[in-house]
């Protein structure tokens, strides 16, 4: 479904099925998801999405990023340490999102423990 598409290109591919396709990313080639990942989460930074919807696309993508880092870490780690900013870019619009406080501070939880282990 990817193969040979820009990150520019995925928007449509992943409006209609996220959650399935963030399954896809888990298991993607190092290389592949080291690509693709930025194009998955910069759709969510960017897609017109209610604060809901946006805190369920995020968890889906950290839970894409977290099966990575089980069978590939060093590939998990070089994404993420890469990202040119993306973390922060997810804890500023999470931060700004009016959502159920328990999912909020559960995601934040998160992104702040993936925020530690790629300092270390």
């Amino acid at each position: 479904m990817f193969i040979g598409k820009t990150n520019e290109e995925l928007p449509p591919l992943l409006q209609e099925n996220y959650l399935i396709r963030c399954l896809d990313l888990a298991v993607m080639p190092d290389l592949a998801f080291g690509y693709y990942g930025i194009g998955f989460a910069n759709f969510i930074l960017a897609a017109n999405l209610d604060d809901e919807r946006f805190g369920v696309f995020l968890g889906a993508f950290l839970d894409a990023t977290s099966r990575k880092r089980e069978s590939s870490p060093l590939c998990w780690l070089g994404f993420w340490r890469h990202a040119d900013g993306l973390l922060e870019r997810l804890f500023k619009k999470l931060g700004a999102c009016e959502m159920n406080e328990d999912t909020k501070n559960e995601l934040t939880k998160e992104l702040d423990e993936l925020r530690s282990a790629i300092s270390e």
